[in-house]
């Protein structure tokens, strides 16, 4: 496994120990410091900020953040109630992954290795529905959710990945709608059933009908439809759209 450099910012030394505590717990963590442009320090492969930093809603605070270390996966510490303003400016800045300060150890070192690697992961419990709500509310207020390359136009009934239209049937646009408008919230079977089948009780309302309407949504808009990105199943609860994806 290779090692991961992780520069941290946090609000105060109280917190900025905790963090340091929490990730020196995994060898696979090495924590830098310093000045970058010392000879021979390196720059880190993922930056741990902590969103009750004072200045953690300011838009410059995240740009010298870009300015400084441009290639760092960044990763966000939260702690609730969540700034609404704070989390927004993150999201916008990059920093896709999100974990509480309440988390175990382990959870916290598994959201910066998923950042590192570039992998897909799902927020948990006061993260995932702050992250949910604030969506919501900067979507769907302009009529269309952006999701990475792909782009739901709900009032035009129109979906585009890469800036090209796809080709869906009336029940596989009312399916994606549904879940850019519950981006970053698994959505039950049941509840798919009853909202997006019952709007086309033409094509049935069977299990078995969710999983073929995914299967053939996945083909027409996953790069990899055997790894999806955009259309996940959260296995014995149903289905989510993540809030970000990251291309």
């Amino acid at each position: 496994m290779p090692t991961i450099r992780l520069r941290l910012i946090a609000a105060d030394a109280v917190r900025r120990k905790r963090l340091e505590d929490i990730f020196r717990l995994d060898s696979q963590f090495v924590i830098i410091g310093g000045d970058n442009n010392a000879e021979g320090n390196p720059f880190p492969d993922v930056l741990v900020a902590d969103l009750a930093h004072p200045e953690a809603a300011l838009p410059q605070f995240w740009s010298v953040i870009h300015h400084r270390y441009p290639k760092a996966r960044l990763v966000a510490v939260v702690e609730p109630p969540i700034d609404e303003a704070a989390l927004r400016a993150a999201l916008r800045a990059g920093a896709y992954y999100l974990a509480a300060w309440n988390e175990p150890a382990e959870r916290l070192c598994a959201v910066a290795q998923a950042a590192f690697f570039s992998r897909g992961y799902i927020p948990q419990g006061a993260v995932l529905e702050a992250m949910a709500a604030l969506f919501i509310k900067l979507n769907t207020a302009a009529g269309c959710v952006q999701i990475g390359a792909l782009r739901v136009e709900l009032t035009k009934r129109q979906v585009q990945y890469r800036d090209q239209p796809l080709r869906l049937t009336a029940l596989e646009f009312d399916l994606i709608a549904y879940l850019a408008r519950n981006a970053g919230r698994t959505v039950p079977r049941g509840e798919l059933l009853q909202t997006v089948w019952r709007s086309c009780p033409q094509q049935g309302r069977s299990k078995d009908q969710v999983k073929s309407a995914f299967k053939r949504l996945r083909d027409k808009i996953e790069p990899d439809s055997r790894h999806p990105r955009y259309l996940l199943t959260v296995h014995g609860e149903g289905y989510m759209m993540p809030a970000h994806v990251e291309e």
